[in-house]
C-alpha cells in the first residue's frame, strides 16, 4: 500500500508595480526588467532564478500571471512573459490586479478629474457586485487566452481581494479553480469566510486557500500564511511537517516574482538580490525534493484535472508555528531589510 502524500501547490504570483504612478504624474507602472525578471547588470533574479531553481529539482510551479499590466504596458511585455514560463513547462494562470486598466484608463482620458474618478475604484475586487466583476474577469480571460493561447483553468484575485460573487462570476466564464482566499486578510472574502486551509467547492468552483499557521500566543495569536519571503525555513517546515501529519492533503505556499530582491525605493531604481530569502526557497526545494515520500510536488492544473475529489470541504487542524520561531524570523529579517545588507 502506498504511503499517503501531502500535495504541495508552490505558486507564485507574476506581477509589476504602479511605481508610485498615481501619486507622481511623471511616473508610470514598473517594466517586467524591473519586478518580474528582476535584472540586475547581467543577472536576472527573478523568474529566471525561480524556475532555474524549480528546474534543478524537476519541479514545477503554478505561475499566476497578471494580464491588465498590458494596457499599461504594452501587449508585447506580456506575451515575453507568458513565452517564457509556457516555453520552460511552467504551469500558467490567471491573476488580476484591475488598478492596471484603471490607471490605463485615466491616461488615455488625461484629466485630472479622470485620474481621481479612476484611483477610487481600488484594486480589489470583493467591493464590486458579481456583474462588474464578471465584465473585469471576462476581460481578463481573454486577455489570458491571447497571450496563453489557451483558456485558464484557475485564477487568484489581486491582494487576494475576492469575494463570493468572485466565485460566481468565474462560474459563469468556466474557471474551475479559485485560490483567493487568504484568511490572514481581513479584506479578503470579508462578507462570508470559507474554511481556511481546506479545499472546498462552493458554488461549483473549487477554492483552493492559501495556506495559514497560527503565530504567536496568548490574545496574540493570528493567521501568517505560508510566504516563502516571510516565513522562516523553520517555520515552513513546522508547517508543513504538520500539514502531514495531520492528513491534511493540499497545501498552498506562495511566492512572488519580486520576492527575491530588495529593491531601493518603490520606483525600484536599484535592487539587489535578497539572499536570505533565495537561500530559504532553495532549502525549501531541496527539502520537498528529500522527502518525496511525504509530499508530492502539484501545480494546481492538476487539481483541475480531478475537482470532484473535493467535497463541500470539512474543518481542517490549524498549524501552529508558535512564539519562538516566528521570534527568531523577526529579528533575522528586521537586520535583512536594511537596502545594503
Amino acid at each position: 500500500m502506498l504511503a499517503r502524500k501531502t500535495r504541495i501547490y508552490l505558486t507564485v504570483d507574476v506581477e509589476t508595480s504602479m511605481g508610485g504612478a498615481w501619486r507622481y504624474p511623471e511616473r508610470r507602472p514598473l517594466s517586467i526588467d524591473k519586478v518580474i525578471f528582476c535584472k540586475n547588470g547581467d543577472a536576472s533574479y527573478g523568474l529566471p532564478l525561480i524556475v532555474k531553481e524549480l528546474n534543478n529539482y524537476g519541479l514545477r510551479a503554478t505561475f499566476f500571471t497578471e494580464v491588465f499590466f498590458s494596457q499599461c504596458l504594452g501587449a508585447d511585455q506580456a506575451k515575453i512573459v507568458f513565452d517564457y514560463l509556457l516555453n520552460e513547462r511552467q504551469d500558467v494562470q490567471l491573476h488580476t490586479h484591475p488598478v492596471f486598466r484603471y490607471y490605463s484608463a485615466a491616461v488615455k482620458d488625461g484629466t485630472p478629474e479622470a485620474f481621481r474618478r479612476y484611483r477610487a475604484l481600488g484594486d480589489a475586487l470583493y467591493d464590486k457586485d458579481v456583474e462588474t466583476q464578471h465584465v473585469l474577469l471576462s476581460e481578463a480571460f481573454d486577455l489570458f487566452r491571447t497571450f496563453a493561447g489557451e483558456r485558464p483553468v484557475a485564477f487568484r484575485a489581486g491582494g487576494f481581494l475576492g469575494d463570493y460573487n468572485t466565485l460566481a462570476a468565474l462560474q459563469r466564464l468556466g474557471i474551475l479553480i479559485d485560490s483567493s482566499y487568504n484568511p490572514s486578510i481581513a479584506a479578503s472574502f470579508p462578507k462570508s469566510r470559507p474554511l481556511p486551509n481546506v479545499v472546498q467547492r462552493i458554488d461549483g468552483v473549487t477554492e483552493m486557500p492559501l495556506t495559514n499557521a497560527v503565530s504567536g500566543f496568548g490574545g496574540s495569536q493570528g493567521w501568517k500564511p505560508l510566504a516563502i519571503s516571510s516565513l522562516s525555513f523553520a517555520e515552513l517546515r513546522a508547517a508543513l511537517t504538520q500539514a502531514h501529519a495531520a492528513h491534511l492533503e493540499d497545501v498552498v505556499v506562495i511566492f512572488h516574482s519580486f520576492s527575491t530582491v530588495k529593491p531601493r525605493d518603490v520606483f525600484y531604481s536599484s535592487l539587489r538580490p535578497d539572499w536570505l530569502v533565495i537561500a530559504r526557497f532553495r532549502r525549501l526545494l531541496r527539502y520537498l525534493a528529500e522527502h518525496n515520500s511525504m509530499f508530492e510536488v502539484c501545480t494546481i492544473r492538476d487539481a483541475a484535472s480531478g475537482p470532484e475529489r473535493f467535497a463541500a470541504g470539512q474543518p481542517a487542524p490549524n498549524l501552529n508555528l508558535g512564539f519562538v520561531k516566528p521570534l527568531l524570523r523577526k529579528s533575522a529579517q528586521a537586520l535583512n531589510r536594511v537596502y545594503w545588507i
